[in-house]
């Protein structure tokens, strides 16, 4: 999370002082030049209402200290429920995707609603840990895994014959997500080097032979060569020539960029209510092997 600092500053932007200005002087013409002698009864007030204006305009705040300036965010770092309403829409997803490959019967659904819900509840509180450690995005445990995890345990321990399934499943689409990542490395290093065919093929070899589970939980970092996560120039310089070598080592590079643990779990856009209307569509279907009525 980024600290903030807030600066003192006067209480009015910019437009306010004049427009006081701008309303203390068109009262002042509306007044005979007469009555508006200093010494007058209108005098005295016009200069009255300009004291009053200029002291609301110029009156500075006291500084705010940054701990103060954090505790007014909802998201700061002592509060959980920052990170509760997403992960309640991630059990919503995983729930469905589940529902869809096991088919586990209405007790069992029980008992995975109350293993999501705890596990809801133990992922904020991880999550709250690693922002108080200021471990920063990339830092933040993986929720999509935590979540994967708490499932198949409550699929265990419901002795649903469907455990296995899951665990494969979920170890499919990790794969798949890999892959995609490997190959859409390996296109924007070809980008930049333009390898020759084999080389691109040795080249895909040695990143996946390298790879990182955490490139896995955004793809879209590899949307940006300059923040593209690669392993060193020293594991992939075996797919290229020394000229190769150079003009990879000179490219600006900035580190790994991060969209935030939302963006990993690809619940801060427009499709955060996905899966939901699938999971009610799959609580009214019968359970596997149950009679069609």
């Amino acid at each position: 999370m980024t600290e903030i600092f807030r600066p003192p500053r006067r209480r009015t932007t910019r437009l306010v002082r004049p427009l006081c200005i701008v309303v203390v002087m068109a009262l002042a013409s509306l007044v005979p030049s007469a009555a508006r002698a200093e010494d007058g009864f209108f005098g005295r007030a016009l200069k009255g209402v300009a004291k009053a204006v200029e002291k609301l305009v110029e009156v500075e705040e006291p500084p705010v200290a940054r701990e103060a300036v954090m505790l007014a965010f909802p998201g700061n770092a002592n509060n959980v429920d920052r990170f509760t309403p997403l992960l309640k829409q991630l059990l919503k997803i995983e729930m469905a995707y589940l529902v869809k490959v096991c088919h586990p019967n209405d007790e069992q659904k029980a008992l995975l609603r109350k293993q999501g819900d705890a596990a809801v509840a133990d992922i904020a509180k991880k999550m709250m840990a690693a922002q108080n450690g200021r471990r920063g995005n990339a830092g933040f445990p993986d929720a999509r895994k935590l979540m994967t995890d708490a499932l198949h345990k409550a699929l265990v321990e419901a002795k649903s014959d469907k455990a296995t399934d899951y665990a494969q499943e979920i170890a499919a689409r990790e794969a798949a997500r890999k892959e995609a990542g490997v190959a859409m490395m390996t296109a924007q290093i070809d980008r930049t080097l333009f390898l020759a065919p084999d080389q691109h093929v040795a080249m895909a070899k040695v990143i996946e032979k390298n790879w990182k589970d955490e490139w896995s939980r955004n793809t879209q970092a590899f949307l940006y060569i300059d923040y593209l996560p690669t392993p060193d120039v020293s594991v992939l310089s075996g797919a290229m020539n020394n000229q190769q070598q150079a003009v990879w080592k000179a490219r600006p590079n900035y580190g790994t960029i991060s969209f935030g643990w939302e963006g990993d779990l690809g619940l801060n856009n427009g499709f955060v209510d996905a899966g939901v209307d699938e999971e009610e569509a799959m609580e009214a279907a019968p359970a596997e092997g149950a009679a069609a009525p």
